[in-house]
């Protein structure tokens, strides 16, 4: 059975914190809908397409990781935040495991990515 989305953020974050001197949590993005007095409500909240996890390098960059089970792949939003993360000098990471995150994460810190 493949592994849950959710599954791989946990053993990410887990990872990144054993054997990387990043700071990282999860970063909730969507929308939900609720009724109160009577009244529907809609609310968004984050930005469209954030990186599932977000955290600081140990150098100051800001960090995003996009999780995706293996063989999905991210959304144009998901696509463009990646792109403006990287724009402005952060370290974006599209990981489909805990190992390619943590790769990905030293080849970037080491500038060779």
């Amino acid at each position: 059975m493949k592994k849950l989305e959710k599954q791989i953020q946990g053993e990410i974050l887990r990872a990144l914190e054993l054997h990387t001197d990043a700071k990282i949590w999860r970063q909730n993005t969507g929308a939900a809908s609720f009724e109160s007095k009577g009244r529907r409500h809609f609310v968004r909240f984050g930005i469209k397409g954030a990186a599932d996890l977000t955290g600081i390098c140990s150098d100051g960059r800001r960090l995003e990781i996009e999780v995706k089970r293996p063989g999905n792949k991210p959304t144009d939003h998901q696509i463009a935040y990646g792109q403006m993360i990287l724009e402005y000098g952060g370290v974006y990471i599209l990981a489909h495991s805990a190992e390619e995150a943590i790769d990905s994460y030293r080849r970037q810190m080491d500038g060779s990515e």
